[in-house]
């Protein structure tokens, strides 16, 4: 049993470090973007684009329990 959760805790680090590091490639692009735009609506801009990404990484943290 404990060598199954080895391999499932693998897989699963391995997917969580996929799919962060393939979201923050895409979203750096409108990130970076902001940064042109004066403040504080380019940082109002970044803060909606960033708790979007985060709202997107982290799904379970909105789930009823």
């Amino acid at each position: 049993m404990n060598f199954l959760k080895n391999i499932f805790g693998r897989i699963l680090a391995t997917w969580a470090l996929l799919v962060f590091a393939i979201t923050l490639i895409v979203m750096s692009i409108p990130i970076w973007l902001t940064s042109f735009i004066k403040d504080p609506k380019g940082t109002e801009l970044f803060r909606k684009i960033s708790k979007g990404w985060m709202d997107f990484f982290f799904i379970g943290h909105r789930l009823p329990y």
